[in-house]
C-alpha cells in the first residue's frame, strides 16, 4: 500500500479514514481465445497458431501474453509494453480477429477505497484499431 505522507497524517483530525489516490497494483495480460471451440480442439484457432505462437504462450484453449505487474498504477505503461512486442500491421490483427476474440485483461487491486486510474486516448485507440476488448476485474479492500 502506498504510504500517506507523515505531514498529511499529522494534519488530519483523529479518526480520519483515508481513501483516494492511485490504485495499488495492476496486473495486465493480452488473451486470444477461440470463437468456436470443441472439447478437444480449437478449430479455426489452429490456423493462426504459427502467427500467435511466436508471441503468446499457450494456456489451455487460449494464448496469453503477460507483462510484469506494476504498483505504479500506470495502465498505459503496461498496455504499450505489451503492444510494443507485437506487430502493428492491421493484417496481423485481422487474421487473429477472424477466428478469435482478443481481450486485454486488467486486474486492478486497491488497498483503500476510492482509488482511480486512467487510460489515455492513445491506448484506447490502439485497442480499438486492433479489435481488442478491455476486460476489468476490480478488487477493493475488505471491510
Amino acid at each position: 500500500m502506498k504510504k500517506i505522507p507523515s505531514i498529511v497524517l499529522a494534519s488530519a483530525p483523529k479518526g480520519t479514514i483515508w481513501f483516494g489516490g492511485g490504485v495499488d497494483k495492476i496486473v495486465v495480460s493480452l488473451r486470444v481465445r477461440p470463437k468456436i471451440s470443441t472439447r478437444n480442439s480449437c478449430m479455426g484457432l489452429n490456423s493462426i497458431e504459427p502467427i500467435v505462437g511466436k508471441y503468446f504462450q499457450r494456456q489451455n484453449n487460449c494464448w496469453v501474453m503477460k507483462v510484469r505487474p506494476t504498483r505504479s498504477g500506470c495502465l498505459d505503461k503496461q498496455v504499450f509494453a505489451l503492444f510494443n512486442k507485437l506487430p502493428s500491421s492491421q493484417k496481423f490483427w485481422d487474421s487473429i480477429n477472424e477466428v478469435a476474440e482478443i481481450d486485454l485483461f486488467v486486474g486492478v487491486f486497491m488497498e483503500r477505497n476510492n482509488r482511480g486510474m486512467d487510460i489515455s486516448p492513445a491506448a484506447m485507440k490502439m485497442l480499438g484499431e486492433r479489435g481488442v476488448e478491455l476486460s476489468l476485474d476490480i478488487y477493493g479492500p475488505e471491510f
